[in-house]
């Protein structure tokens, strides 16, 4: 209690519970998105401010304003970093509107990226600034281009889009999405894009962090929302990558496959090729390849996956993930 305040969780599971964050939300001109829990701030039974936590991100944060002050703010926030910290992260996210950005300073946040809506903000003092060092030893002064890729699993259209794309530059960056995703593991994503890039001496394979295409910078990236706050994440993920990756390692050209099927990826896509040329780096798309007269995608090769439908996907992918993919198949059917 603070002041005769309660601040308590709210459980979202029941209806009630969520219409009634959501219509509170929406007072204060901020959308519901996905949580994993709210707190509420209470004055007696009326409801006057909350945040949420989604994985090791705060959002839906907001205080009416005839209650606003930075002492409630800050009990509030100190309460939704807990929640974090003993989830095992050591880096807390914060979403809020630029407005608040002074204010949630003075709460030992930091800025990492922005859009003309929101501020992302970090615990970490030097979060994003180690990680750019880091990729500073991969610099190259010539030309250098970058791909951001799931590869869920790792297909032939995505090895051709490398291939195409290391011609046109020096060096080629490829960042393979962290996010854990089903039904491929990151560590097993990323060891079929390294394995199949070993022989190209152009091509460096990068671990995503939470700072590239994440639930930190992008979570309606992953569940294909497409709506003004899926925008307002896109906007915020690519000045990122602009401000901070970009600059790290020389990037002047970000490579895509154009995209006939997913309407959030291409309105993604979109954004990027409007955005990104702001800050000197051009988009280049590429046409993706087909087989059977339709392109060759991610999603229809775990749709086969699932079927066991293995030799249907032979044509779709290179024989490292041919190989993976039978073997985790046998290990399925013998377990099953």
């Amino acid at each position: 209690m603070y002041n005769n305040y309660n601040i308590e969780e709210i459980s979202l599971e029941y209806v009630n519970n969520r219409d009634r964050v959501k219509q509170f939300l929406t007072a204060c001109g901020l959308a519901m998105e996905q949580l994993d829990c709210y707190l509420g701030i209470f004055d007696g039974d009326k409801l006057i401010g909350g945040g949420g936590v989604y994985k090791n991100t705060i959002k839906c944060v907001a205080i009416l304003d005839e209650y606003q002050n930075e002492q409630l703010t800050n009990s509030l926030i100190t309460q939704l970093r807990q929640i974090v910290f003993m989830q095992g992260y050591t880096n807390v996210f914060l979403f809020t509107k630029p407005k608040y950005n002074n204010l949630f300073a003075w709460l030992s946040f930091y800025p990492v990226g922005r859009s003309q809506d929101a501020v992302l903000l970090e615990s970490k003092h030097n979060g994003i600034r180690e990680y750019v060092e880091q990729l500073r030893q991969y610099r190259c002064v010539s030309l250098s281009g970058a791909i951001v890729m799931n590869c869920n699993p790792m297909t032939n259209g995505h090895l051709y889009l490398i291939e195409q794309a290391r011609k046109r530059v020096d060096r080629l960056h490829i960042f393979i999405v962290a996010e854990e995703q089903k039904p491929f593991t990151f560590m097993q994503r990323f060891t079929l894009v390294q394995e199949n890039c070993r022989q190209m001496d152009n091509v460096v394979v990068h671990k995503g962090t939470q700072y590239i295409i994440s639930s930190a910078t992008f979570p309606a990236y992953f569940i294909k929302d497409s709506s003004a706050v899926a925008l307002n994440q896109m906007q915020l993920d690519l000045n990122i990558f602009a401000t901070h990756i970009a600059p790290a390692l020389n990037i002047s050209l970000r490579f895509v496959g154009s995209e006939p099927l997913d309407n959030a990826t291409n309105n993604y896509n979109q954004m990027m090729k409007s955005y990104l040329p702001e800050y000197g780096i051009n988009v280049e798309v590429i046409e993706r390849i087909t087989t059977g007269g339709e392109v060759i995608s991610a999603s229809r090769v775990r749709k086969l996956f699932n079927e066991g439908a293995l030799d249907r996907i032979a044509p779709l992918v290179p024989s490292n993930t041919m190989r993976f993919l039978t073997e985790l198949h046998s290990g399925v059917t013998n377990n099953g």
